[in-house]
């Protein structure tokens, strides 16, 4: 297994030689092995020692022919960004597809010309060439692998390629584990495409996509692109957000766009819809508190509700302490789900500056407060650090709220 860097390394040595090779590039689904490739090529073009390029994906064909044929006409020069023939080559492509060949005569010689015939005279002109086949797991069911790995093998050893493999070996189906040993030289995994997700999102907030890479351990580069186009919306709505408020709400989008994704991650129980009622502003104080309010109960007579509400919030925890849908967590759940957001909500909530740089800090500061109190594991200072949260939230929290504080106060100091 490798990341970005280490790859690459190992790509330059293998394609600055001569030497033709049969690679294998995997890794999980999504990880960005095609945008890992593409990026590469790009980047060391001077490194090539072959002159000759193509790429394939074998996703849409369904004969060898076919796909030695793709090969053949998606040949071209290896500094050429891309193939300029390829308009002239589709033109013809269409043109086999709708003349009868076999129909044409000359000189009383019937001239049996088929697309096969074409491919073979086509695809013997391939040699010397650095090919990139891709999405091999998506094989056609009428495509033989067999043949596919034949076909790899031969432009390895006969015509002096150098072939780079991309597929999803997990996916990949039985007689392709059987034939990799045999095909491939090398088998290459990337596990780490942190360094792409940085090349794509936001470099003035790549922390925060770093923190959540690590730690909740999602790696699909389609997901950070629809969260990257996600945030760019509220940016390019409203420039003027400080830095800390363009955090607070891409955390906001990172964690509800994964869980309305791929809320498989939590478990096979954990459903969207769940998610947004137990954690939204007015039903999530009943969950939190759960533990506090049944601390002498049975671990028994846990609700299946409370069970998963715990397992989200132990699962986003450490990328995000007190989790809770309000305010701009609102927004962006309404943006998600219905593919808008009101804008004068979003005005609305800079005018009475609740996402200012001083109040998202107070904010963060009683979310890790309350997160002690409400898990009985109290800090050093808490009365302390509960008094000047208080204070600093005057005039923004509902009374209710103020007389939660002023009531735990003298219970923090007994306990604390």
């Amino acid at each position: 297994m490798a990341n970005v860097e280490n790859l690459e390394k190992r790509l330059v040595d293998l394609i600055r030689e001569e030497s033709s090779f049969a690679i294998a590039l995997t890794g999980e689904w999504g990880v960005g092995k095609t945008y890992f490739w593409k990026y590469f090529k790009q980047r060391n073009l001077n490194q090539f020692r072959l002159q000759k390029y193509a790429y394939v994906s074998l996703f849409g064909i369904d004969s060898l022919d076919s796909l030695k044929y793709e090969i053949a006409v998606k040949t071209h020069a290896i500094n050429q960004l891309e193939d300029r023939m390829q308009g002239a080559k589709s033109l013809f492509n269409k043109a086999l597809d709708t003349i009868d060949l076999s129909s044409i005569q000359g000189k009383g010689l019937s001239l049996n010309i088929g697309k096969s015939l074409i491919t073979s005279a086509l695809s013997s002109l391939v040699s010397s060439t650095v090919i990139c086949i891709d999405d091999i797991e998506r094989i056609s069911d009428s495509l033989s692998l067999k043949d596919v790995m034949g076909l790899i093998n031969d432009l390895k050893l006969e015509k002096k390629c150098q072939v780079v493999v991309i597929l999803h070996d997990a996916k990949a189906n039985d007689q392709f584990q059987e034939y990799k040993e045999k095909v491939f030289d090398e088998l290459l995994v990337l596990d780490d495409s942190l360094s792409i997700i940085n090349d794509i999102v936001d470099s003035k907030l790549f922390t925060v996509y770093k923190q959540f890479y690590e730690i909740i351990g999602i790696k699909n580069l389609r997901f950070y692109q629809r969260v990257d186009k996600s945030f760019k919306l509220f940016d390019k709505a409203y420039p003027s957000l400080s830095h800390l408020s363009k955090e607070q709400i891409l955390r906001f989008i990172l964690i509800i766009r994964m869980i309305y994704e791929i809320p498989s991650r939590l478990g096979n129980d954990i459903d969207f819809k769940f998610f947004v009622d137990s954690f939204n502003s007015k039903n999530i104080k009943n969950f939190r508190g759960y533990k506090k309010q049944n601390a002498y109960k049975e671990q028994n007579e846990i609700s299946d509700d409370i069970v998963k509400f715990n397992k989200i919030n132990d699962y986003i925890h450490p990328f995000y302490n007190y989790f809770e849908i309000s305010d701009w967590g609102e927004v962006i759940v309404s943006w998600i789900t219905e593919l808008d957001f009101d804008k004068e909500v979003t005005k609305d909530l800079i005018a009475k500056d609740k996402i200012t740089e001083e109040v998202l800090l107070i904010d963060r500061l009683a979310s890790e407060v309350l997160n002690e109190f409400h898990n009985i594991d109290l800090k050093p200072n808490f009365a302390e650090r509960l008094y000047y949260v208080a204070c600093a939230k005057i005039g923004r929290a509902q009374l209710t709220n103020l007389s939660f504080y002023c009531d735990i106060r003298p219970l923090a100091k007994v306990i604390g």
